[in-house]
């Protein structure tokens, strides 16, 4: 009996050590830790902070937090959070190339090769987000002339059902034709904007968690560079009907292989 006494006050007295042996800091990293909670988006700089905090202690202090399994786990949640965000952000680029290529191959089977630069260029033109009326304005203060014209090919290419004979569109026809343009140049605008800046994070990103997150780093990667691909295609058309079409397919193929194999790693 007197030795299990002993025994349980040696016991007592190591724990007494070790927690007197803890660094301030130490302590502070523990609760940090603790105070993390549930990983969301909201509180993914808690998740860095204590890291950081971490990192930045004496090997000897390191040894003495209590809670690194629960920072490990919280580290891996961050980095699927931030993971999926970027994915998904490039996904929305790849959303609006499709509209864009969508479009694009519209054009180009409703007016044929000959006339298909003609009216991309009359839907591009309509891209200042403008009603009919503020373009027959801005067009007689820049050229004397109305807008008609424009929109008129614009149709054509876009939508030859707003056509109702060789010369005439109603003022609806004219409307909708602007609305359908002015959707496309959205999606055009977007996709010339934002791959850049998203390729720029995406390798900083990759250059943070390619050790320790190789094979989603690798194929986030490839949807990147790939994406890059089709965006250049879609904002610059070349070709025939035939052989853009069937790179657009391939393309998409491509993509949506890659996005299925970033969905598996949740």
């Amino acid at each position: 009996m007197k030795k299990a006494i002993s025994l349980l006050l040696a016991l007592v007295l190591c724990l007494s050590l070790c927690a007197c042996g803890k660094s301030a800091k130490a302590k502070t990293v523990d609760e940090m830790i603790l105070a993390i909670g549930e990983v969301t988006n909201d509180n993914i700089s808690d998740v860095e902070t204590a890291m950081e905090a971490y990192d930045a202690l004496p090997e000897q202090d390191k040894k003495t937090i209590e809670n690194y399994a629960l920072l490990q786990t919280a580290q891996e949640k961050m980095f699927y959070i931030k993971y999926y965000d970027l994915t998904n952000r490039l996904l929305e680029v790849y959303n609006n190339c499709q509209k864009v290529t969508n479009d694009t191959v519209i054009i180009w089977d409703n007016v044929g090769s000959n006339g298909f630069w003609n009216a991309y260029e009359a839907v591009r033109l309509l891209s200042l987000g403008l009603s009919r009326e503020e373009y027959d304005k801005l067009s007689i203060e820049i050229s004397g002339a109305k807008a008609y014209a424009t929109i008129w090919c614009a149709a054509r290419g876009l939508c030859p059902d707003n056509i109702y004979d060789t010369n005439k569109m109603t003022d609806e026809g004219q409307d909708k034709t602007i609305e359908l343009c002015h959707s496309f140049n959205k999606c055009y605008d977007f996709i010339s904007q934002q791959m850049e800046p998203l390729s720029e994070e995406f390798k900083a990103f990759k250059n943070k968690y390619k050790e320790d997150y190789r094979d989603e780093t690798d194929t986030l990667s490839d949807l990147c560079l790939e994406l890059s691909m089709y965006v250049d295609f879609a904002l610059e058309p070349t070709g025939s009907l035939t052989s853009y079409t069937s790179k657009n397919r391939e393309y998409i193929d491509s993509i949506d292989r890659l996005a299925k194999i970033i969905d598996s790693y949740r």
